[in-house]
């Protein structure tokens, strides 16, 4: 053996920040055998992986929030929200499909079809399973070969729809489930595309008057737009934390950090403000308890003043994604909390 012959084994990417774990290069795209299984010819399929077992730092990064991601559908059915997806976002007004010219047209998917799929799979057993495959399948390609909506809480509500699909896919013991995920995954990063322009990454909250205005009965649409733009930003990030930690576990290669996640972005770190369940007690919070607003993963803040009932699940999520898990234990344990 030469020895200066270059290696063959390629250099595994670096793991020091969770940027480097979300702003992966996409593999290049090939076409797949059976694009059929949708009913449209353009979804590609990304190349076989070549890092099969992660380092460990990057596991103590992504390990807390592939928990998570497996508990969504749980999470959806009995409590009606995930860290990403306000309880309270679609009391009202819950995307339905429209009708024309006589007869049904899915232009704007049921997002009610994505939350009884989490019911179906929550009751899957070995007599159901292949049933339940079945039907969770039908109803992916029904909303992926779907019509791209463009009011904001349809393209939020799309969006949460395929997180939940790919999040029963993914994490399936069954190989054909996964592949038929990765078959479906450019129609999230499609969805979150569109997606993007809804998307409010702003300090929305600095108005000096807020607590006041949210204290006005008129005024309480302010407070569900704050929901609606809480929920989008927190959706673009976990959505790009899927995708990007599903190529990393796939070994794809080509990783640089821009300490962005790929966008400038911004999100609120509350417990108090996301769980409050009114007006009122939304302006109590941002009266009486402290936020933090986190722009492009820096806690620095929140670290340094922050506590730990002020971190709620999302919070969490991405905290251990900057920090690692056992450093974010520490921090809360240094305060008195278990994390």
């Amino acid at each position: 053996m030469q020895g200066n012959a270059p290696s063959s084994i390629p250099t595994p990417p670096d793991f020091n920040s969770l940027d480097s774990l979300m702003t992966l290069r996409a593999t290049p795209l090939q076409p797949p055998d059976f694009s059929h299984i949708y009913g449209v010819d353009d979804i590609m399929l990304l190349n076989a992986p070549t890092f099969p077992l992660l380092p460990a730092a990057a596991v103590s990064r992504v390990q807390f929030a592939f928990k998570q991601l497996q508990d969504a559908p749980r999470m959806m059915v009995l409590e009606n929200q995930t860290a990403w997806c306000h309880p309270l976002l679609y009391r009202n007004k819950m995307p339905r499909s429209i009708r024309g010219f006589g007869r049904a047209i899915t232009k704007y998917f049921n997002v009610l079809d994505a939350y009884s799929s989490c019911a179906l799979h929550l009751a899957r057993n070995a007599a159901n399973s292949a049933m339940i495959s079945s039907i969770i399948e039908s109803r992916v390609a029904e909303i992926i070969t779907s019509e791209q909506p463009n009011t904001p809480l349809e393209c939020l509500a799309r969006v949460h729809a395929l997180i939940l699909y790919q999040t029963i896919r993914l994490f399936d013991n069954d190989v054909s489930c996964r592949l038929a995920a990765e078959v479906a995954m450019p129609s999230l990063r499609a969805a979150v595309v569109a997606l993007l322009p809804h998307a409010n990454f702003e300090d929305t909250l600095s108005l000096s008057n807020v607590a006041t205005r949210f204290l006005s009965s008129s005024e309480g649409s302010f407070w569900e737009t704050w929901v609606f733009e809480e929920s989008a930003r927190r959706t673009m990030l976990l959505s790009n934390y899927l995708t990007r930690i599903w190529e990393l576990m796939r070994g794809d290669q080509g990783l640089h950090c821009d300490y962005k996640l790929g966008f400038s972005h911004c999100w609120y770190v509350s417990s108090q403000l996301w769980e409050a369940k009114s007006p009122y007690e939304f302006a109590v919070a941002y009266a009486e308890k402290s936020r933090f607003l986190i722009s492009n993963l820096d806690f620095t803040d929140l670290l340094v003043h922050g506590k730990p009932e002020d971190v709620d699940m999302f919070g969490k999520i991405m905290l251990t994604g900057r920090l690692g898990l056992d450093a974010a234990q520490e921090w809360f344990a240094s305060r008195g909390a278990m994390f």
